[in-house]
Parts: structure tokens; sequence; C-alpha cells
């Protein structure tokens, strides 16, 4: 990775904000923060590079995430390698780069994917196929299509490995819900963790409705929560990982924040970042779902504060003179 100076010189970035991080009460390592900037007029989806730098001139991964703009302002996430608890640090975010996404979500986060480049996606995400469902995978526009035949009791999931439960992560996905017909289909559908009975904790979409359900062999399938009115919309779903259950947020640009908790009542096992498709419906079913990003992060709350100063100009394209 060339340095700060370097990267000024190469990509001659023409704007830069000095950002102000607080730190918490807490130390924390790789910390991602978001930090949200309307500069929707300074870069564009098909330049969208931004990096940033602190004050000893190391350079920090950072990505712009587009699909905030659906939702309002959007979010740059930037990846702190280390915040000592309390303490105030300086960066300087360099944006206006007339080249593509300098970093991947992988670089930023602990796991993420924003479906830009097909060869990563294949390789990075490990598949979990149950029966025998006939799937195509295919990339539009920086979207992961899932589509397909899925005869009854299967399902195709892209995930990363399970990790031990632990308070302080937080998921996203935005996803699109295309399935219109009926019965039960989970089309999308986002695998969330486990506990030791064990059971699997999961939200999943069917016709107008979104679910918190979980499944064991000894239980079967258990309705947690639900919520209506989702159906073929862009929907932005936060997962927080805390010291009881799972938060779930749903989002879609012209609705009101949905809340649908799963507080735990056996001992939480895993977390995990893990999304699909599966057919529980009797019959055969033609599917598909559109995802445009998913990400998992550490996360503590209240989170560092961030403070942003007036834009400045670094570099001048010679068109705009």
């Amino acid at each position: 990775m060339p340095t700060a100076a370097q990267l000024t010189v190469i990509l001659k970035p023409r704007y830069r904000r000095r950002i102000t991080v607080t730190g918490v009460g807490i130390s924390l390592t790789d910390y991602t923060i978001p930090v949200t900037l309307d500069i929707r007029d300074k870069i564009s989806i098909k330049f969208p590079g931004v990096f940033a730098v602190d004050e000893a001139g190391n350079v920090l991964p950072a990505v712009v995430d587009k699909f905030s703009w659906i939702f309002g302002t959007p979010t740059i996430w930037i990846k702190i390698p280390s915040l000592p608890a309390n303490v105030v640090k300086t960066l300087y975010l360099y944006y206006g780069i007339m080249k593509p996404q300098l970093f991947r979500y992988s670089d930023v986060f602990l796991y993420g994917d924003d479906f830009q480049d097909p060869d990563f996606t294949l390789a990075y995400w490990s598949l979990s196929i149950s029966g025998s469902p006939t799937v195509t995978r295919s990339f539009i526009g920086s979207t992961l299509r899932i589509s397909g035949t899925f005869p009854y009791g299967t399902g195709y999931f892209m995930g990363k490995p399970l990790i031990s439960y632990s308070p302080g992560k937080h998921i996203q996905y935005v996803a699109r819900a295309t399935y219109t017909g009926s019965g039960e289909i989970h089309s999308p559908r986002f695998n969330i963790g486990w506990d030791t009975y064990p059971r699997v904790i999961f939200l999943r979409f069917m016709p107008g409705y979104w679910k918190v359900e979980t499944w064991s062999s000894a239980e079967g399938s258990i309705l947690r929560h639900s919520v209506t009115g989702y159906l073929r919309e862009y929907v932005l779903v936060d997962v927080y990982v805390t010291p009881s259950g799972f938060r779930h947020i749903m989002r879609t640009p012209d609705r009101a924040t949905t809340f649908m908790d799963y507080t735990f009542s056996t001992t939480p096992n895993t977390t995990q970042l893990n999304f699909g498709i599966a057919n529980w419906s009797t019959t055969t079913q033609t599917l598909d779902a559109v995802f445009y990003h998913t990400f998992m992060r550490h996360y503590v709350s209240p989170e560092p504060s961030v403070s942003i100063e007036p834009e400045e100009e670094v570099y001048r394209y010679p068109d705009t003179l």
C-alpha cells in the first residue's frame, strides 16, 4: 500500500475533511466507525473512491456505503486499527477521487462484501446447500442475485465461519425481496446465530412479512416475532448482538424503523453472517432474491463520537478552473 503522501499525488483527491474521533471507556481494536457525510455531489457510483489518514500518516481503509443513499445521507466507513480508551484521534478523509473504490468491504469490516467483484465474491464466501436446488448466481450493477428452482426442503446459503457468541457485533444486510407467491418460503433468509439447545435463530421473508424464527430438530420452527409491509421493497436489516440476544432493526426508504428482538431462553453459542434462500413449502418453487451488500463489524454502545470539520479543497482538476 502506498503512503498517504504517495496516494495524494497518485490519486489527486479533490477534497478532504478533518475528522475528530473520541474513544469510549474501553480500548477498541480494528473498530469500524461510521461517518455520516453527504458527499453525493462529490463522488459517484462509478468513482466512489475514498481513503483516510491518521495523525501519523498511516493510510486507513475506508469505503462509501452507497446504498445508504437510498435511506438518506451516505455513510463512509473507516477502519481504525487501535482506539485507546477515551483518547481523541484526528483523521483526514479524502474524497472526490476519479477512481473506482480503493478498498473492499473485507478490508474495512470483520467480514463484508458489496458484490462489486464477482471473482472475489465467489472465492470469499463458503457455500451451504441443502438438497438439490438448481441455482444461478448472477451479478448486475454491483448486486448479487441468487435464483433458481427449489424443491421442498432445499436451500442455498453463502456465509462466513461461525464465531463464538459475544455481545458487541453489528451485522447488516441490504436486500430486495422478489418472491410474490405463497407458502413457507424463505426468500431471502438470514441466519443470525445458534444457541446450545441447539436451535438456529434466523430472519426470513414471506410475502408481505419479515419474521424472526428459531428452528431445532426437537422443536421444529417457532415464530418469535413478525412485521408486515415489506413486500418487494429495498430493506436494510441491522442486527445487533446484545448480552441477552439479537436486536433486528428493519428499515425501508418509506417506512419507519421496526424493532424485532429475540431474547435467548438458553445459553447463546455462536453468531454468524449467512444469507440465502430456502423452500419449506410443499411444492417446488422458482425463487430469487437480490443482495446489495452485507458486513459484520465490532460494535459498542455508545459508539465513539465523531466530529466533522468543514471541507477543504486539496486538488483542482483542470476542467474546474
